[in-house]
């Protein structure tokens, strides 16, 4: 009996041990942060856990499949090494409590440094980030901050970057060692556009508290009077409110003239507000500087064009709202005496304008260029004038025509005073594309042949690169087809990969920068579409038809054209009447200008043609030369994903095919490529796949879904609202 009792005494000791032992859960990816981040190395940081009496910490370069595993250690961060610079990596973390390992975290992401510290290579930092270092590491670029009366400052100079997700109160605490080091924050990284300084003197250490929108800012250590010091430096953040968006309805314009308008903005009172602007389908915003008053008054704006505007607004914690909504307005037709050789139109590099000839004069009928006159330019002319102030490349394109106008670049306000001519015919569209122009002032002359008026579109750009607008589909530049070959110049360069429709699995899509075309099939039935190389000299075609711009259905990839160059030709049948689209992107992710233009064929048998847009005789897809030209065959194989509803709200639909049953795993990332919300793999079967995603904690704007299933990809975008 006392040895029965014995044990009953024992089990009740265990039971109570037991009752009382902590139960952890495995660490969340926000209470993980990396900092001290160098070339080479980095400290994984993970938040007290309660509870926990051992950390481990795994890692890995970001897209490979091999975890490397640290030491567990009662510490709750471990310092890793042997880096590979400008690389970005993902860790984990998992603790141990007394019942045992948890499983690992989700993953948190870094980025080592790519050189000697610079702006162009800062340190990164978010809130929460505690580094230290010294100045010696960065340049001497910077004796004096004029935004905050500083001078002496000949240290060099520490450079960081912050990143800020969230309106929040900063705190940004440096603390010198052994010498005076002061602090800058800056919205630029430089000596000017300052925010905030702190320069108390000695080795106090310095701080800056700020309310700061989400954004990224720039901090500078610099010593005083040449020094060198180690410090180290934190920032802290209270999260803050700001203020609600306008809304659409709460912006407007009136009192619209030819050349001016008047913004209003309806929130109340006790705000500064802030306006940008700039014509319809032009890539810049024009920011206007902040008022104390809720409206602007918007000068030098173009007759007869459309315009694009917005607003946003600062609290009186200074944190500034989202833009609002874009609204529109246009101004009036001036008539046709408002635009002359003395009355030109300014124009700028990096802008596009919208006009309509017809609102111009009509002063020349015939200009002289390279020994020949060219006649019958006797529709009327809108003038534009640019002034460059250094020597460089000039390109000036001209789209979205539906009648015959040229182009005329002239050195003075005389038609004998020719620079340079485009004047394919049609309604093609024309560019002019010059290497080195000297510096001064030049006539920019839209001339309608044979008396044409025609809506147009302008774009100026002096880096010698043409502001890239056909970057989807459903903004594909149309071409016409002619009886002769007649280019139009292009580029790739700016552009970013489509993903409606999908990369094409058959052709290499290595970092894909691809741009769209479109052109109607003629009477003939067939068309051959020639590329050209400028620039780029390797290129790949897409063939695409469909009703509408987002359902698109790939006829075929074709690569190098059979007579030798590296350029794609493709011939195509299809049914008079219907558009083809034209996908065009360089191979592994090269990029330049080309040139591309379509002829009418009129003797090309059915059989013979690359490709038959409708498919063959049995219902499929007919690509009878594919093979011919030396296609590029890729292991990847893609799915078509609907997404919706589009926009957004707080739910997302998914649906696609699984041809094998396989693990789902689905990410959300915006679009700088950041891992913003995954969902946990989970094991479906083969056949119809429908999954829904919770996104409301998605802030409003454009963002990628992937899903991988096995050796299935599919990827699309959309729109959260």
């Amino acid at each position: 009996m006392k040895v029965i009792r014995q044990l009953a005494a024992a089990l009740l000791l265990l039971t109570a041990f037991a009752a009382g032992a902590q139960n952890c859960q495995p660490p969340t990816t926000n209470q993980l942060f990396a900092n001290s981040i160098t070339l080479n190395s980095a400290r994984l940081n993970c938040n007290t856990i309660s509870g926990a009496s051992l950390y481990q910490f795994q890692y890995r370069q970001y897209g490979t499949g091999f975890w490397t595993l640290g030491t567990s250690s009662s510490q709750n961060f471990s310092y890793v090494t042997g880096l590979i610079a400008y690389s970005t990596y993902e860790f984990q973390c998992r603790v141990y409590c007394s019942t045992g390992w948890t499983s690992y975290s989700g993953s948190q992401y870094f980025t080592t440094n790519s050189g000697s510290n610079s702006c162009n290579n800062p340190n990164e930092l978010n809130c929460g980030s505690n580094y230290s270092g010294s100045n010696n590491t960065g340049n001497y670029n910077y004796t004096s901050y004029p935004f905050a009366g500083s001078s002496n400052m000949t240290g060099p100079e520490a450079y960081h970057r912050l990143t800020i997700v969230f309106p929040a109160l900063v705190t940004i605490t440096m603390t010198p060692q052994t010498q005076d080091l002061d602090l800058f924050l800056l919205s630029t990284c430089g000596n000017s556009n300052g925010l905030a300084v702190s320069q108390l003197g000695s080795t106090s250490p310095e701080q800056i508290s700020i309310n700061l929108s989400p954004g990224t800012y720039y901090i500078i250590v610099d010593g005083y009077a040449g020094v060198i010091s180690n410090y180290s430096l934190a920032i802290q953040c209270t999260q803050t409110t700001a203020c609600a968006a306008p809304t659409y309805n709460e912006i407007s314009a009136y009192n619209i003239s030819c050349s001016s308008a008047h913004l209003d903005c309806a929130t109340g009172t006790g705000y500064t507000w802030d306006w940008a602007y700039r014509p319809l389908n032009s890539l810049n915003w024009i920011d206007l500087p902040a008022t104390s008053t809720p409206y602007t008054d918007l000068n030098g704006l173009q007759a007869s064009t459309t315009y694009e505007f917005i607003s946003k607004i600062q609290c009186s914690n200074t944190i500034w709202s989202a833009w609002s909504p874009v609204r529109q307005f246009s101004t009036p037709n001036c008539g046709p005496t408002g635009n002359s050789c003395n009355n030109p139109i300014t124009a700028y590099c990096g802008y596009t304008y919208t006009g309509n000839n017809g609102a111009g004069g009509n002063n020349f009928n015939t200009y002289y260029y390279n020994g020949q006159y060219i006649n019958n330019e006797s529709g009327p002319e809108m003038i534009y004038q640019i002034t460059l102030t250094s020597a460089g490349p000039l390109t000036i394109s001209l789209s979205g025509l539906s009648g015959d106008l040229d182009l005329f670049l002239l050195s003075s306000c005389n038609s004998n005073a020719v620079v340079a001519v485009s004047g394919h015919g049609g309604s093609q569209g024309e560019a002019i594309i010059l290497g080195n122009v000297p510096a001064g002032t030049y006539k920019i002359v839209i001339d309608g042949w044979n008396y044409t008026i025609s809506n147009y579109s302008l774009t100026v750009s002096c880096n010698g690169i043409i502001p890239i607008s056909n970057d989807e589909p459903c903004y594909a530049t149309t071409l016409s087809s002619y009886t002769y070959c007649y280019p139009t110049n292009a580029t790739n360069v700016g552009t970013t990969t489509t993903y409606n429709p999908l990369p094409p699995a058959e052709c290499n899509t290595t970092n894909m920068r691809d741009v769209w075309f479109k052109v109607q099939i003629p009477a003939s039935g067939h068309i051959l579409v020639s590329t050209f190389p400028g620039t780029l000299t390797d290129a790949l075609l897409g063939i695409y038809a469909g009703a509408l711009c987002t359902g698109l259905t790939n006829y075929g990839c074709y690569d190098d054209n059979p007579n030798g160059d590296l350029m794609p030709d493709v011939s195509i049948q299809g049914s008079p009447g219907s558009y083809v689209y034209l996908r065009i992107w360089g191979y592994g992710g090269a990029t330049g200008t080309f040139s591309i233009c379509v002829t009418t064929l009129t003797n090309l048998q059915a059989d013979e043609a690359d490709v038959t847009i409708g498919g063959g005789s049995d219902g499929t897809d007919d690509r009878t030369a594919a093979d011919e030209k030396g296609e590029k065959i890729a292991d990847a194989h893609s799915a078509t994903m609907r997404v919706y509803p589009v926009p957004t709200g707080d739910v997302l639909h998914l649906e696609t095919n699984l041809p094998e049953a396989a693990e789902v795993r689905v990410q959300i990332f915006n679009l700088a490529g950041q891992l913003v919300q995954e969902e946990a793999p989970t094991q479906r079967v083969a056949g119809e796949l429908l999954q829904t995603m919770d996104v409301s904690a998605l802030s409003p704007g454009i963002y990628v879904v992937k899903l991988q299933a096995g050796m299935v990809e599919a990827v699309s975008r959309f729109i959260k609202s």
